[in-house]
């Protein structure tokens, strides 16, 4: 989801239309990365927040300027659009997808499924358009998803149950040696190498000589990442 400032007003007003511009160039600038870098992999990972509902305050009722639907039809009519293009380039493409907490469908957190979110709705729609496209898909119906990228064992979370506000690379660490023990102790990897992380609107990285965390910046608010 996408935000504009109007003034020096210190609160962004949520436009979808900032977003959609932005997602459209962030394709742009992967398919260009793509072709300067020739990658053997290519992996799309949404973090969560693709869109936003007006649960999560009540003054978002007001501040988001489309509806939850017509935000959903948005980003999904983008990415089958984009999808295909990066598919001309190469041919071994997954598509990593989470939730996130401005698209849950309940109001509280810890009232519902993870699965009860907007975000899986539409990666589950992408998934249905793209079906003849050679993408594997990886979609969580709960708070995580797991697999390899170049031989490293790799998570995606969104965040929003890591302590911290805007910058929370203490807490992130301390929360990837938390995330390794349970995936180690499932069974599902012998060790973690890399967690991706969305939710706090800002670029960082982390390494806590164990686990190295990489965070992506927002299409919206303050963030350094959009402002740049």
């Amino acid at each position: 989801y996408g935000a504009k400032f109007e003034g020096d007003d210190l609160f962004p007003c949520y436009s979808s239309d900032v977003s959609s511009k932005y997602l459209v160039r962030y394709f742009e600038w992967m398919k260009e990365k793509i072709e300067e870098i020739g990658p053997e992999e290519v992996h799309i990972i949404s973090l969560g927040d693709l869109v936003d509902g007006t649960h999560l305050r009540l003054q978002h009722a007001r501040e988001t300027d489309k509806n939850l639907v017509d935000q959903c039809m948005d980003v999904v009519d983008i990415f089958i659009d984009q999808l295909p293009r990066v598919v001309d380039l190469s041919k071994n493409i997954s598509f990593w997808s989470v939730p996130g907490n401005h698209a849950r469908v309940q109001q509280r957190v810890g009232s519902g499924h993870p699965a009860e979110n907007m975000d899986l709705m539409i990666s589950r729609f992408i998934q249905r358009y793209m079906a003849k496209q050679p993408i594997s898909f990886n979609i969580s119906t709960n708070w995580y998803v797991s697999g390899e990228i170049s031989g490293n064992h790799a998570i995606a979370v969104h965040g929003d149950e890591v302590r911290g506000f805007s910058n929370p690379l203490r807490s992130i660490g301390e929360r990837a040696i938390a995330y390794q023990n349970k995936m180690v102790q499932s069974g599902r990897f012998t060790r973690l190498d890399s967690v991706f992380c969305g939710h706090f609107h800002n670029q960082m990285s982390h390494d806590n000589g164990v686990v190295k965390t990489y965070m992506n910046g927002a299409f919206q608010t303050s963030s350094e990442y959009v402002s740049r």
